[in-house]
């Protein structure tokens, strides 16, 4: 029964990371992602026009504890670059409106920008989860 296991893995994984088509994830700018439970977090695409063209979303990643005022929101990532498959597979639902003011994520685009001018800008091709898990 143990070569089981890693078969029941691959599955669950690969339904994973087809949850949300691309067609479907540029349908909406506002994506919630996997939370601790005292939060909500979101995505908001900052480039819902041309990311289905370049396979690459400019997004960032927010949070509110719960029950909190709608302006405390925390800017957990202003600005990632993160690659269509990576953000099919760390969404879970659309949400409403959820902006927030985009000075943060204009900085960090800008940097971003200029990384890849000179050709050191990084894209993620993880999951959220598995970045912010990485970058703690």
């Amino acid at each position: 029964m143990k070569p089981a296991i890693p078969l029941v893995f691959l599955i669950l994984a690969t339904l994973q990371a087809f949850a949300v088509s691309p067609e479907e994830l540029y349908k909406k700018a506002y994506w919630q992602i996997d939370a601790p439970p005292d939060e909500v977090r979101w995505v908001d695409i900052h480039n819902i026009s041309e990311a289905p063209k370049t396979g690459i979303a400019h997004i960032s990643i927010i949070s509110r504890k719960n029950g909190a005022e709608l302006w405390e929101v925390n800017r957990i990532v202003p600005h990632l670059a993160i690659t269509t498959n990576a953000l099919c597979s760390s969404v879970t639902k659309p949400i409403k409106v959820r902006g927030v003011y985009p000075e943060a994520f204009e900085e960090g685009y800008a940097r971003w920008n200029e990384e890849q001018k000179q050709g050191k800008a990084e894209i993620c091709s993880i999951t959220i989860d598995e970045y912010l898990f990485q970058t703690k």
